[in-house]
């Protein structure tokens, strides 16, 4: 069992509890997803203003977001729930990385936003079939310590750069052979 496997199998029994009651009073997965998007565009808002808010809104979008795939696990998990979950995840994750590039004002920096952007969109388009390495968590984590140093965003930044990279690597190595078959 892989990380991503293990990691849905302990959200999932952390947040049962939590999700089932949220279940019996009527939330489904797409309004945890909608929280989500709302906690996560706040937090990304918030950003470089107000260290201890970014972090509670930061947290709080990423509960909301582990919380809507239990949910969508006890109910009935929709094609419309896993896209608005995915177009979540990434939305925050590419307004954090913008919200980045326009703080630290490095031209360079609009060039991961724009193969962000790129990569995620063949992600969307493969009805999220080709392999993509995610980096709105681990980016989010890793802009909680933002205050601890300068350097910490650019960190931030470069670990989506990373993963964008290795996403649009291994989208290659899975289509190479079909381009070239005859």
């Amino acid at each position: 069992m892989g990380i991503i496997e293990r990691s849905r199998v302990y959200r999932t029994i952390k947040l049962e509890r939590i999700a089932k009651m949220l279940l019996k009073i009527g939330l489904s997965a797409n309004q945890m997803t909608a929280i989500s998007l709302a906690t996560g565009i706040a937090a990304v808002y918030i950003l470089f203003q107000n260290h201890a808010l970014f972090i509670i809104l930061a947290i709080t979008h990423l509960v909301a977001d582990g919380l809507d795939g239990v949910i969508a696990r006890y109910s009935t998990s929709t094609l419309f729930g896993k896209y608005f979950d995915a177009i979540t995840d990434a939305s925050i994750n590419l307004l954090a990385i913008l919200k980045i590039a326009y703080t630290l004002k490095d031209p360079y920096f609009y060039i991961i936003c724009a193969l962000f952007i790129l990569v995620y969109t063949l992600y969307l388009l493969s009805k999220m079939n080709l392999p993509i390495l995610q980096s709105r968590t681990i980016t989010l984590l890793i802009l909680t310590l933002a205050p601890l140093h300068f350097s910490i965003p650019y960190i931030a930044i470069f670990t989506t750069g990373f993963c964008v990279f290795f996403s649009a690597a291994k989208m290659i190595e899975v289509q190479a052979p079909r381009w070239f078959q005859r």
